[in-house]
This record gives structure tokens, C-alpha cells and sequence, in this order.
């Protein structure tokens, strides 16, 4: 593929570019019937490592 970054939004504006009325939805629907996958980042990316100690938040009892 050309554009492995693009997800469903930017499918749906390049097939408005080609004057194809797919909106967003569309294209995610088509994406999944494809296997295509985007390679952008995906939420939850920073889940911290079991073996990482995590520190108390100092300040919390200080509010108001």
C-alpha cells in the first residue's frame, strides 16, 4: 500500500477527492472487509511495565 498511515478518515476524504461520496463510517466498514489496518499509533500506547515502580502522588492530599 501507499499510504499504510491512513485510517478511516483519511480514506474518506481521498475518496471525496475522487468524487465518491463515502463518508467516514463507509470507509471504516470497507477497511475492515479488506484487512486493511493503519499503521498510526493506537490509544493506550503508554501502559506502563509490570517491573516499573510507581511512585505516589504527593500532592493529593494537599487540594483544598
Amino acid at each position: 500500500m501507499k499510504t499504510p498511515q491512513y485510517g478511516s478518515r483519511s480514506y474518506a476524504t481521498w475518496f471525496r477527492r475522487q468524487r465518491m461520496m463515502i463518508g467516514r463510517k463507509k470507509a471504516t466498514s470497507m477497511m475492515k472487509m479488506l484487512g486493511i489496518i493503519s499503521t498510526a499509533p493506537k490509544p493506550k500506547t503508554s501502559i506502563p511495565a509490570k517491573q516499573h515502580k510507581k511512585y505516589p502522588y504527593l500532592l493529593k492530599s494537599k487540594t483544598h
